[in-house]
Protein backbone atom coordinates (compact mmCIF):
# COMPACT_ATOMS: atom_id res chain seq x y z
CA UNK A 1 0.00 0.00 0.00
CA UNK A 2 2.98 2.03 0.39
CA UNK A 3 4.85 1.85 -2.43
CA UNK A 4 1.43 2.45 -3.90
CA UNK A 5 0.76 5.81 -2.44
CA UNK A 6 4.61 6.59 -2.97
CA UNK A 7 4.33 6.35 -6.54
CA UNK A 8 1.02 7.99 -7.10
CA UNK A 9 3.01 10.91 -5.18
CA UNK A 10 6.14 10.26 -7.49
CA UNK A 11 3.83 10.77 -10.86
CA UNK A 12 1.94 13.71 -9.43
CA UNK A 13 5.68 15.28 -8.74
CA UNK A 14 6.69 14.01 -11.81
CA UNK A 15 3.45 16.31 -13.55
CA UNK A 16 3.84 19.24 -11.95
CA UNK A 17 7.42 19.44 -12.66
CA UNK A 18 7.08 19.08 -16.16
CA UNK A 19 3.99 21.61 -15.78
CA UNK A 20 6.32 23.75 -14.01
CA UNK A 21 8.79 23.20 -17.05
CA UNK A 22 6.47 23.76 -19.50
CA UNK A 23 5.70 26.82 -18.02
CA UNK A 24 8.62 28.42 -18.16
CA UNK A 25 9.57 27.46 -21.50
CA UNK A 26 6.51 28.93 -22.88
CA UNK A 27 7.52 31.92 -21.03
CA UNK A 28 10.61 32.00 -22.29
CA UNK A 29 9.60 31.62 -25.64
CA UNK A 30 7.05 34.77 -25.22
CA UNK A 31 9.68 36.76 -24.00
CA UNK A 32 12.57 36.17 -26.51
CA UNK A 33 9.43 36.78 -29.03
CA UNK A 34 8.22 39.76 -27.48
CA UNK A 35 12.08 40.94 -27.96
CA UNK A 36 12.94 40.10 -31.46
CA UNK A 37 9.56 42.53 -32.34
CA UNK A 38 10.82 45.08 -29.99
CA UNK A 39 14.39 44.96 -31.96
CA UNK A 40 12.33 45.52 -35.19
CA UNK A 41 10.47 48.49 -34.06
CA UNK A 42 13.65 49.93 -32.59
CA UNK A 43 15.17 49.46 -36.22
CA UNK A 44 12.37 51.29 -37.47
CA UNK A 45 12.41 54.03 -35.38
CA UNK A 46 15.75 54.24 -35.69
CA UNK A 47 15.54 54.87 -39.08
CA UNK A 48 12.76 57.05 -39.14
CA UNK A 49 14.85 58.79 -36.72
CA UNK A 50 17.53 59.42 -39.32
CA UNK A 51 15.05 60.55 -42.39
CA UNK A 52 13.66 63.18 -40.32
CA UNK A 53 16.60 64.61 -38.94
CA UNK A 54 18.02 64.59 -42.87
CA UNK A 55 14.54 66.60 -43.25
CA UNK A 56 15.48 69.06 -40.59
CA UNK A 57 18.86 69.08 -41.90
CA UNK A 58 17.12 70.40 -45.47
CA UNK A 59 14.65 72.54 -43.61
CA UNK A 60 17.70 74.41 -42.12
CA UNK A 61 19.64 75.12 -46.12
CA UNK A 62 19.36 78.20 -47.65
CA UNK A 63 18.18 76.58 -50.69
CA UNK A 64 15.12 75.10 -49.44
CA UNK A 65 14.31 78.38 -47.46
CA UNK A 66 14.56 80.05 -51.11
CA UNK A 67 12.53 77.79 -52.94
CA UNK A 68 9.96 77.93 -50.22
CA UNK A 69 9.71 82.10 -50.27
CA UNK A 70 9.35 81.91 -54.08
CA UNK A 71 6.80 79.44 -54.36
CA UNK A 72 4.43 80.25 -50.85
CA UNK A 73 5.46 83.91 -50.93
CA UNK A 74 6.18 84.74 -54.52
CA UNK A 75 9.74 86.22 -53.55
CA UNK A 76 12.74 86.87 -56.15
CA UNK A 77 16.08 87.74 -56.25
CA UNK A 78 17.34 91.28 -56.76
CA UNK A 79 17.24 91.95 -61.06
CA UNK A 80 15.19 89.10 -61.60
CA UNK A 81 12.50 88.89 -63.83
CA UNK A 82 9.41 86.88 -63.57
CA UNK A 83 7.75 85.25 -66.24
CA UNK A 84 4.05 83.96 -65.52
CA UNK A 85 2.72 81.46 -68.14
CA UNK A 86 -1.17 81.33 -68.70
CA UNK A 87 -2.98 77.79 -68.94
CA UNK A 88 -6.44 79.00 -70.44
CA UNK A 89 -5.57 77.56 -73.69
CA UNK A 90 -5.26 74.13 -72.11
CA UNK A 91 -8.50 74.28 -70.07
CA UNK A 92 -10.18 75.54 -73.17
CA UNK A 93 -9.12 72.37 -75.14
CA UNK A 94 -10.20 69.99 -72.02
CA UNK A 95 -14.01 71.68 -72.30
CA UNK A 96 -14.24 71.09 -76.02
CA UNK A 97 -13.15 67.69 -75.60
CA UNK A 98 -15.43 67.37 -72.48
CA UNK A 99 -18.24 68.67 -74.52
CA UNK A 100 -17.41 66.75 -77.69
CA UNK A 101 -18.39 63.79 -75.25
CA UNK A 102 -21.13 64.99 -73.87
CA UNK A 103 -22.79 65.24 -77.37
CA UNK A 104 -22.07 61.72 -78.74
CA UNK A 105 -24.86 59.56 -78.23
CA UNK A 106 -23.84 56.71 -75.68
CA UNK A 107 -22.45 53.48 -76.38
CA UNK A 108 -24.69 50.35 -76.35
CA UNK A 109 -23.35 47.67 -74.18
CA UNK A 110 -24.18 43.97 -75.17
CA UNK A 111 -24.39 41.72 -72.44
CA UNK A 112 -22.13 38.20 -72.74
CA UNK A 113 -25.48 36.41 -73.90
CA UNK A 114 -26.35 38.82 -76.23
CA UNK A 115 -22.74 38.95 -78.04
CA UNK A 116 -23.09 34.83 -78.38
CA UNK A 117 -26.61 35.00 -79.75
CA UNK A 118 -25.32 37.97 -82.80
CA UNK A 119 -22.86 35.47 -83.33
CA UNK A 120 -24.34 32.02 -83.73
CA UNK A 121 -27.19 34.45 -85.89
CA UNK A 122 -24.20 35.88 -88.38
CA UNK A 123 -25.13 39.28 -87.03
CA UNK A 124 -21.97 41.91 -86.32
CA UNK A 125 -20.65 41.59 -83.23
Amino acid sequence: MVSKVSTVLVVAVLIYVFFLLYQSVYTNWQTSKRIKNLKLDLVELERDKLRLESLIAYYKTNSFQELEARKKLGFKMPNEKVITVKVEEEQEKQEKVLDQTKNEPPVQIKSNFEKWLDYFKGSEV
